[in-house]
């Protein structure tokens, strides 16, 4: 299966349905943590906006994004594990916080690679 990631925003999820669905190829949506914008992948009605639309996308999880956006990164991976092909690992503060070192966060870095070590999720980080 071929399959890329990308930046994008929801309205332009629905554009890709064809291209993906005739070359057979998967897309990857990459996360940020804007919030207020409805159209940006965000939350996670967002992310599911774009997985109903085709079982071709799929989820390219920020866990320093997400958890900036104030979700939990290890709750969304254990429940949507299936839907997500790639993991961005980076560190970040809660309530929209920046962007940190690793070990400097907030965020359960340390927890999400142990949920897809004990798990053995077949998810790429």
């Amino acid at each position: 299966m071929g399959a890329i990631t990308a930046s994008s925003t929801v309205s332009c999820a629905k554009r890709l349905v064809p291209f993906v669905t005739k070359h057979k190829i998967s897309v990857a949506f990459h996360g940020h943590s804007d919030v207020r914008n409805p159209n940006e992948f965000a939350k996670p009605e967002s992310f599911f906006q774009a997985l109903d639309m085709s079982p071709r996308f799929a989820v390219n999880l920020d866990i320093g994004h997400f958890w900036a956006a104030n979700y939990d990164p290890v709750a969304f991976i254990e429940q949507y594990h299936d839907r997500i092909l790639v993991l961005h690992l980076k560190d970040r503060k809660k309530d929209q916080g920046p962007n940190v070192p690793w070990g400097q966060g907030d965020t359960p870095i340390k927890e999400v690679l142990q949920l897809l070590k004990e798990e053995k999720y077949p998810i790429r980080g």
